[in-house]
């Protein structure tokens, strides 16, 4: 869901797309405009988003927060600030990546996966992604 709309995004790597599959993205397609949603077939990926996805999904399950940094991250975050500046803003920052990335997978937190993850990423409010 973006501010925008709704999309439905189909994901299949381009080697593995047969010709059968052309059909169901068709039809995929034609049930998402009934639906008023916008319709994409993502095929190709840029090199670094696997890594920005799979650094995230590696604190997904995490559960704890003894130290309650995630209010804190939340607060700080404000209308937006560097994923390098917000880890150090809580004064513990290797903990705060961490939770940082938790607050990324639950969508709590958004990031612009356009480009690699890395310090100077943008992290903003949920509420604002996708503006």
């Amino acid at each position: 869901m973006t501010r925008r709309g709704v999309w439905l995004i189909d994901v299949r790597p381009d080697p593995l797309i047969k010709g059968s599959d052309r059909e169901s993205f068709a039809a995929a397609a034609e049930v998402a405009v009934a639906c008023g949603w916008r319709y994409a077939v993502a095929a190709r990926w840029r090199e670094h988003t696997f890594a920005g996805l799979d650094a995230i999904a590696s604190r997904r399950r995490l559960r704890s927060d003894p130290l309650r940094l995630r209010p804190v991250l939340l607060a700080e975050v404000g209308g937006g600030r560097r994923f390098g500046e917000l880890a150090a803003a809580t004064g513990c920052e290797p903990v705060a990546r961490a939770q940082l990335l938790h607050l990324l997978w639950s969508r709590q937190l958004g990031i612009d996966l356009a480009g690699p993850l890395q310090d100077r990423s943008l992290v903003i409010p949920a509420g604002e992604a996708g503006r």
